[in-house]
């Protein structure tokens, strides 16, 4: 009824905040077409009908989207296909550099919590990819978004409870971790877990480049 409207009055006109504390509230609904609701919404968003004026969907708008299809009842496999949707989407078009590093990775990082709160046997698979296409998604982004303590908490707590990464994989991670400076013990514990030789290659590279004959008791930094 806004969006019709400020067709005759501008001032009273949607704007993303308006938008927002409406995907926010499907995204608590728990109804069954939530998710369709708020792709519309962000549809109307970009894409608006008559003559309404388009609003730019901010990082929120998107965290928005991805936590109602992390809640809704529809079948996993379709939910994350969404949740990539809205990502992409995100990626491509609305990174923007005047935000802060916190609210630029914190789609990423929604949408990682999806997966790690969706985790089953059955959709192994599914899951690992999506986290790959997130992780694929920072690192091309990663001078305008940056990983956090979060996201690697996350990705490990992934790691962990799915099949489907190798040894390979799991190292390019826990590289990739180390070198953004946020291993935790906990992180350690499910990479000794997971792929023991991994550990013990990276832990003895790590103790042998600084001279040391034990891992620090919270090898941690750069946390916040």
């Amino acid at each position: 009824r806004m969006g019709t409207y400020s067709t005759n009055d501008p001032n009273i006109a949607p704007d993303a905040t308006t938008y927002n504390i409406a995907m926010k509230a499907l995204s608590r609904s728990h109804l069954p077409d939530a998710g369709d609701r708020a792709n519309a919404l962000l549809d109307r968003m970009m894409y608006p009908t008559n003559d309404e004026t388009p609003v730019r969907p901010d990082f929120f708008s998107f965290i928005s989207i991805i936590l109602t299809w992390g809640r809704s009842k529809s079948d996993v496999d379709h939910k994350l296909k969404q949740v990539r949707r809205a990502l992409r989407l995100f990626h491509r078009h609305y990174v923007d550099q005047r935000t802060s590093p916190r609210n630029r990775i914190s789609p990423y990082n929604t949408a990682l919590s999806v997966c790690q709160h969706n985790m089953s046997s059955e959709v192994d698979e599914e899951i690992s990819t999506l986290t790959k296409d997130v992780l694929q998604m920072i690192r091309s982004h990663q001078s305008v978004a940056e990983p956090d303590a979060i996201t690697f908490k996350s990705l490990f707590m992934i790691i962990d409870s799915t099949t489907t990464w190798t040894d390979d994989e799991i190292r390019t991670e826990l590289e990739y971790c180390c070198q953004c400076g946020y291993v935790t013990n906990d992180i350690l514990t499910i990479v000794s877990r997971r792929a023991p030789d991994v550990y013990a290659q990276c832990v003895t590279a790590y103790l042998e480049q600084r001279n040391q004959t034990q891992l620090p008791w919270n090898w941690i930094r750069n946390c916040r």
